[in-house]
């Protein structure tokens, strides 16, 4: 499964679940994730929009499964057009899915991501701090 339904559920910056932009191939997807916001002291700094490709290449054998997430070209004629208020998000991202066991035995997963996002606009140092160091 590919879990669109539940974006909204674990990801407060998702406005709404993605939606599918073109038709499902195996290990690949075109996806519009809408409405990506941050917020800081109620204010709305950032309404992004992106469009990605999705390909995911799982390893049975080994028991892992390599993704990649990234934006469609501004010319591709799946690219839906820019909704008034927002910026286009640049999205590419590496994610390396790996199976492991907790101390109690049950099993869990990790993922290990590398990832670059240009969410189109300036955003102020001060709001930049809470997320992360560069």
């Amino acid at each position: 499964g590919n879990e669109d339904d539940l974006w909204t559920d674990w990801n407060s910056l998702v406005v709404e679940n993605p939606k599918p932009l073109g038709p499902a191939r195996h290990k690949r997807r075109i996806m519009r994730q809408f409405g990506t916001k941050v917020t800081v002291m109620y204010v709305d700094l950032v309404r992004s929009h992106s469009a990605v490709e999705v390909m995911r290449f799982p390893n049975k054998e080994h028991g892992f499964m390599i993704e990649v997430v990234k934006s469609l070209a501004e010319d591709d004629p799946l690219m839906p057009p820019l909704p008034a208020g927002y910026s286009r998000m640049e999205v590419l991202a590496y994610n390396l899915w790996l199976p492991t066991t907790t101390r109690d035995g049950r099993d869990a997963c990790v993922m290990v991501q590398v990832s670059r996002v240009d969410v189109g606009v300036p955003i102020p140092s001060w709001a930049v701090k809470p997320i992360g160091k560069r």
